[in-house]
């Protein structure tokens, strides 16, 4: 994911991840900073994002701005959103970035919002899908997070068939930038 990084800075892509640690955060912020781009992370809870980030967006802080601007709450400034609407702001906010999505591997969280992405490429982004590679990093066990977890999900009925054609699991980063940008 570093190396998905500096591939998409190479193309001035603008790096938007969580912002937190990991691979599919921390990486591919560090690969575009590294390459002279520009990585924007999503963070909740008030922590610190990672290092490598050249602007992080505080999704709690936001939403007390928000929070404040249209009248909601009291003139007190630490009001606190409960953690599943943090998390939401922060998920609407990586699903509103204009482009693409690289996953590699990951949790639960990685895939509610590939399930999102999903969703929305087939009810609301018929017009302009985001295209999804899927990184399989060569020699890491990622069960799951392959093509067979996307034929599952077919067969499942959760994976639209016209939903799939934008989904590609591949084994190397330039594969995953240049299907994304291409």
């Amino acid at each position: 994911m570093v190396e998905v990084g500096r591939l998409l800075a190479g193309r001035s892509c603008i790096v938007v991840t969580g912002g937190f640690g990991g691979v599919g955060m921390e990486a591919p912020a560090k690969g575009a900073r590294e390459a002279g781009g520009t990585a924007i992370g999503y963070t909740t809870f008030g922590f610190e994002g990672n290092g490598f980030l050249t602007q992080q967006v505080d999704c709690r802080q936001l939403y007390v701005d928000v929070s404040h601007k249209v009248g909601v709450g009291d003139e007190e400034p630490h009001l606190e959103p409960p953690p599943e609407v943090q998390s939401g702001i922060r998920r609407a906010m990586l699903l509103s970035a204009d482009g693409f999505i690289v996953a590699a591997g990951g949790g639960p969280g990685t895939m509610v919002e590939l399930m999102a992405i999903i969703n929305n490429n087939h009810r609301i982004w018929r017009d302009k899908p985001k295209y999804v590679a899927i990184l399989k990093p060569v020699g890491v066990d990622c069960e799951g997070w392959d093509i067979s977890m996307l034929r599952k999900l077919t067969e499942w009925g959760v994976l639209p068939r016209e939903a799939r054609g934008f989904i590609l699991v591949v084994d190397t980063p330039e594969k995953a930038v240049g299907w994304v940008t291409s």
